[in-house]
């Protein structure tokens, strides 16, 4: 006996669709920074490791999470550590503490010396930015987004201009430092001319100057003076 009852839809009547499969997750972000902990806290190499926790890039199954919760380390980028032990695990490639500037490999190790790079990122002025793994560690991949060469770009010429404010501007071409040295200036040698010493014209003559007879009167007076009188002393009178 049919049953009657059985509404099971068949191939024929027309199936029911299929739900359509949930959206994918957005994608993680591409930068993190907490201006907050950087205000409080100095960024080193000391300390980048605490920072990059913070950020969602961060998996704290990370066998760097072992050893600071174990005490068996410090350091949570301790090499003689992490090459015990297989998983995934975060080390510190490269640090710039002058610039602010560290890189960050997440990796995947297999044995002491067999590991498999997952991820790479870059530190740059408290901004954490995230690359792929061969990005860093691939010669022949992609350069990195022009945006972090920009931020590096900018970082070093800001550490070159405090390097030269505290030790001088260095001349790279010719080894040359401004600082404390005496720069002498070439001057032009010019020919000297031997003239003759200028004479001054003689004044006209309205403004010279007549010829003084003061002097000549004086002299004809004293002359005068000097010779006696015979008229008038009776002894040298000529008797007749």
């Amino acid at each position: 006996m049919a049953d009657d009852d059985d509404d099971t839809p068949t191939s024929e009547g027309g199936a029911q669709p299929e739900p359509a499969p949930p959206p994918p997750p957005p994608p993680p972000p591409m930068e993190f920074k907490n201006q907050q902990w950087l205000n409080e806290n100095p960024l080193d190499k000391n300390s980048v490791f605490e920072y990059f926790a913070l950020s969602p890039f961060y998996d704290s199954t990370c066998n760097n999470e072992r050893l600071i919760s174990d005490l068996l380390s410090d350091d949570p980028f301790d090499i003689s550590q992490l090459s015990t032990r297989t998983g995934m695990e975060y080390v510190l490639d490269e640090a710039r503490e002058s610039i602010n500037y560290f890189v960050i490999i997440k990796q995947m190790r297999d044995g002491p010396k067999e590991v498999t790079p997952m991820r790479t990122y870059v530190v740059l002025d408290g901004i954490i930015h995230q690359l792929a793994a061969s990005q860093h560690c691939n010669l022949d991949s992609p350069p990195p987004p022009a945006g972090i060469l920009d931020e590096i770009s900018k970082a070093l010429d800001s550490a070159a201009s405090e390097l030269e404010k505290r030790i001088g501007y260095v001349d790279t071409e010719n080894g040359a430092s401004s600082s404390g040295s005496n720069v002498t200036e070439e001057t032009p040698e010019f020919e000297e001319i031997n003239q003759p010493p200028a004479t001054a014209d003689p004044p006209p003559a309205a403004f010279q100057e007549p010829p003084s007879t003061t002097a000549e009167g004086e002299k004809d007076s004293e002359e005068e003076q000097s010779e006696p009188d015979i008229d008038q002393d009776p002894s040298k009178r000529i008797k007749l």
